[in-house]
Parts: C-alpha cells; structure tokens; sequence
C-alpha cells in the first residue's frame, strides 16, 4: 500500500564550486548541502546538485541525496536523485527513491521523492512510496 510523507528541512550547510564558466552563457556550479529535516521524515541529508542558474529566480538543477534517519518511525537510509526547473516563481520538479538503496528499516523502500519551496521560501522533502 502507497503511503505519503512530506519532511521540511533546512540546509545547514552549503558549498559550491563553479565547473564551467563561458564568456557567454550561465555557468554550471556543483552545489553539495547537509540538510537537516523534520515533520514525518526526521534525520539529515548529504546532498550534491548540479547547477545553471541563468539569473533572476530562474534555474535548473539535478542532485542526488543520502537521506539517513527516520520515515514513519522505520530508521535507516536511502537514496534519491531529484531535479527540477524554477521560472516564474514556480519549481517544477522530479524525483525518485533508487530502487535497492534502502538500509535498515528502509530496505526495500521505493517510489518518487521530490522537493518543494513554498512563497516563504520553506523547503520540504515528500515521498510517495511504498516497499517491496
């Protein structure tokens, strides 16, 4: 059976670094965040992303995240790999847990994880998945 769980989190550190940067065009940074989440998924998360900001509130992104903690009291980790698009104050966004990443409590965990940024500027994490 599918069940949902939404997590709020705060990136509470940050480091990035610039890879390629043309004397036209935006430049592509790697972005890596330790996050730190509560509400139905409580732990912490390593992320690396992958960057194009082209100015404004406009950008995209790719990333993958090692989520350690616990979802609906089942501690343990897993995997997720996410992107998106933001334009107009809106993200887009896509994601999925990695099938066969889940330790622990986790193993076995599946289904799409994606990331969200409300008008407030407060990030969540929400799952909608089951296990195998």
């Amino acid at each position: 059976m599918r069940a949902r769980a939404r997590g709020q989190f705060k990136n509470v550190a940050t480091s990035s670094a610039a890879y390629d940067t043309p004397e036209e065009g935006p430049e592509l940074s790697r972005v890596a965040h330790d996050r730190a989440l509560e509400g139905d998924l409580i732990g912490t998360s390593k992320a690396e992303l992958h960057t194009c900001l082209t100015g404004g509130d406009r950008f995209g992104y790719v990333g993958t995240d090692r989520f350690s903690g616990s979802v609906a009291g089942r501690r343990g980790t897993f995997v997720f790999q996410h992107g998106g698009v933001r334009q107009g104050g809106e993200l887009r966004s896509f994601g999925f847990i990695v099938p066969g990443s889940g330790t622990g409590d986790l193993a076995g965990i599946q289904g799409s994880a994606t990331i969200s940024v409300d008008a407030a500027g407060t990030h969540a994490l929400e799952l909608d998945y089951d296990f195998v």
